[in-house]
């Protein structure tokens, strides 16, 4: 895929992940309470979706259940918060994980990238492990001599965007870690932390928090430990699939006895009569659908983009997408597992 492709996925990725990661599954904040006055629009039916959903997500965590949060204790962790969710804060993150598309964008931005390319020049194999930076550079050069207007250009046309994002981030982070302090440490607590960061080190360590997780180099440890934790998980998928047979199944309502669909019934305060025709209808429906698919499924109106959804077609696009720069990621590590174990063994790898 693209780098352009592969970094809109990454950002992507990005947009989702500091939230995630800055805010505790507690936080009280909801986009349901931010969208629900939200003016009607080409995005109104995207923005019922996404609230639907987020309910959902609500319900799931129990955020409504939680008691009244302290307001002196909520009052004393917004100020807390505050260094760590600044604007500067945000950005420091996104740059330190999305600041290398602008400087690599029109360049050879991976060795496998530069191997293609010299490749095509008619750089032999065996040559091309040994051509210089500098000389890199200057062939580079040569091939896009507007490397820095280009990387000026795409600042100036992704800046709006990002202005956006850190516009609706920022007080949606910073409520949301002030109400998940304020559940978590006492006022004595909170003064302490804000002492520590008060001092040069606190300040720099606070300012820099969110950076920090977003970092490249943390980015990659972690990515490198991925092929280890999947080796692991998939000795354990004899176990689990074990368990998961000898797991209780529930049952269809379709199963029930009507003794038990009257004690549905009763204790829902409905006529029995009303659940069996319900569950009749929907009975009904549930095998027209299959019927449907299983006559003709190219042709089922559902398998059609056209008619999916904003949210969900959004949602398609971007996991084709990483998984596109996944499958990527995955071709240029292969070449460096080539690369060293032809060193290691004194061969030549073929191109």
């Amino acid at each position: 895929m693209s780098y352009w492709k592969a970094s809109l996925a990454v950002s992507a990725a990005w947009f989702m992940a500091v939230p995630a990661l800055a805010t505790p599954p507690n936080a009280e904040t909801t986009v349901t309470d931010i969208q629900t006055d939200a003016p009607a629009g080409p995005n109104s039916s995207m923005q019922k979706e996404l609230a639907a959903v987020t309910k959902l997500v609500e319900d799931w965590m129990g955020v409504k259940n939680l008691p009244p949060v302290d307001e002196s204790r909520l009052a004393t962790a917004r100020t807390l918060v505050a260094p760590m969710t600044q604007r500067a804060s945000l950005e420091k993150a996104f740059e330190s994980l999305y600041g290398r598309m602008f400087t690599a964008f029109g360049d050879m931005s991976t060795e496998a990238d530069r191997a293609k390319l010299l490749r095509i020049i008619g750089v032999p194999q065996e040559q091309i492990e040994h051509i210089s930076d500098a000389d890199l550079k200057r062939v580079s050069d040569i091939l896009n001599p507007h490397r820095a207007a280009q990387e000026q250009h795409l600042r100036a046309a992704v800046r709006p965007i990002a202005d956006e994002v850190y516009t609706v981030l920022q007080p949606a982070m910073q409520e949301g870690l002030a109400r998940a302090y304020s559940r978590r440490f006492t006022n004595a607590e909170m003064a302490e932390i804000q002492k520590f960061f008060q001092t040069s080190t606190g300040g720099a360590f606070a300012s820099d928090l969110l950076a920090l997780q977003s970092n490249p180099e943390v980015v990659v440890s972690m990515l490198r430990a991925a092929p280890d934790l999947i080796t692991r998980i998939q000795k354990l998928a004899p176990q689990l699939e074990s368990s998961f047979k000898d797991m209780p199944q529930p049952r269809d309502i379709h199963q029930l006895s009507d003794r038990e669909l009257k004690q549905i019934a009763d204790i829902l305060k409905i006529n029995v009569k009303q659940v069996k025709t319900a569950l009749a209808a929907e009975k009904a429906d549930e095998e027209t659908r299959k019927a449907a698919i299983a006559s003709d499924d190219t042709a089922y109106e559902a398998y059609d983009r056209a008619n999916w959804s904003d949210a969900h077609k959004a949602a398609v696009t971007a996991a084709e997408a990483a998984s596109e720069a996944a499958q990527s990621a995955a071709a240029e590590a292969q070449m460096a597992a080539i690369k060293d174990a032809s060193t290691r063994l004194g061969r030549t790898p073929k191109p």
